[in-house]
């Protein structure tokens, strides 16, 4: 093949050619005119998601998330300022709280010994100090009718823990 002719084909090819696999770049939306939003425009929008013509949820999600976070920052400072700015503990709960940490409770036992300081009206840290007032308030709670089996199996396991609250020490 003559180098003209070659020259020649090459340059009809350029000019005619066009790549088949890509398709053709969709000409850029028309620019909307400015003018205030309207209720319509509102009502439009939230018919557009609502039925699902919209599925643009990022925007959604992202204030969500933004939300969340601020709100446990908030609580995060909140619990902050509350422990730094706390006078002593003078609770009875808290107090019963510690105590009963230091003993190793049998299973079920803890909650029991809570059940019977509610049902006797006698803070759970006085049933942990004083063997008397344990006893008392375990033979009152036991004898009562309701949850009867409930209450056999917690009293055998709050006889487990006597011995492990006033005989060891």
């Amino acid at each position: 093949m003559h180098p003209i002719v070659f020259k020649a084909l090459i340059f009809i090819a350029q000019i005619h050619a066009t790549p088949w696999d890509e398709a053709p770049t969709p000409p850029p939306p028309a620019p909307k005119p400015n003018r205030p939003m309207s209720f319509s425009d509102l009502q439009k929008g939230l018919r557009d998601y609502n039925s699902g013509e919209n599925n643009d949820t990022a925007f959604r999600n992202g204030i969500l998330i933004l939300m969340a976070c601020t709100a446990l920052l908030a609580l995060f400072i909140h619990l902050r300022q509350r422990k730094k700015n706390a006078g002593p503990p003078d609770s009875l709960a808290l107090l019963g709280m510690d105590l009963g940490g230091l003993v190793r409770f049998p299973f079920g036992a803890r909650v029991m010994l809570w059940w019977v300081a509610r049902t006797n009206r006698v803070p759970f840290a006085s049933l942990l100090l004083s063997s008397t007032l344990f006893d008392k308030a375990i033979a009152a709670w036991a004898a009562a009718p309701t949850f009867a089996v409930a209450r056999q199996w917690g009293k055998s396991r709050l006889d487990r823990l006597r011995p492990l609250l006033f005989e060891a020490a």
